[in-house]
């Protein structure tokens, strides 16, 4: 697997940095269900590198492209379809993909219909267990997945240009920095 990291220090926030990882088609595993009533789902294999040295995550965003479509006339799909987005449960050995293989999750994203929509979710829950149970990072599947499953996608390969199909962005705070503390819960 090829995975790129890059660490970026954010101007709002003094000493604040984002962890970039680059998901490229390699990386990329497509199944296209056997009944052609239902919609493609993708595989994600995504390598968590190391965070930085004394730094407190802040939230993770997995960035992609699709083409997206609706089994359901436009009056019915109010113009929009749901990207569901759920971590794999264990180790996916073929077929086709069951809800015991995925494990509950709330990342999604509501897409409007059309071409080249690009999609950004949150996986920061994602990331914190993957950080706890780092033998138990087995990718992410991303598709319509839950509910009426009535939504179409189609990843676009190359969405994030130079040949990138997806992008993980860790967004860290010093743990150390007074400026950046956290208000009492």
């Amino acid at each position: 697997m090829s995975v790129a990291v890059v660490l970026l220090a954010l101007s709002s926030w003094a000493g604040a940095q984002t962890q970039v990882v680059s998901i490229q088609s390699q990386a990329v595993q497509t199944i296209a269900p056997e009944d052609s009533t239902e919609g493609k789902i993708f595989l994600f294999t995504v390598g968590l590198p190391e965070a930085p040295v004394r730094a407190e995550l802040m939230s993770a965003v997995l960035e992609l492209v699709v083409d997206a479509s609706s089994v359901l006339p436009a009056d019915l799909s109010g113009g929009a379809v749901t990207l569901d987005i759920a971590p794999l449960a264990h180790s996916w050995l073929g077929g086709a993909l069951e809800a015991a293989d995925l494990r509950a999750t709330t990342m999604k994203r509501t897409v409007p219909v059309g071409a080249d929509r690009r999609v950004r979710i949150d996986v920061t829950g994602f990331v914190h267990y993957v950080r706890a149970h780092p033998t138990e990072n087995y990718g992410l599947a991303v598709g319509s997945l839950c509910g009426s499953r009535s939504g179409r996608f189609d990843l676009k390969a190359d969405g994030m240009g130079s040949g990138l199909t997806a992008k993980l962005t860790r967004y860290y705070k010093p743990e150390d920095d007074p400026m950046l503390e956290r208000p009492p819960r």
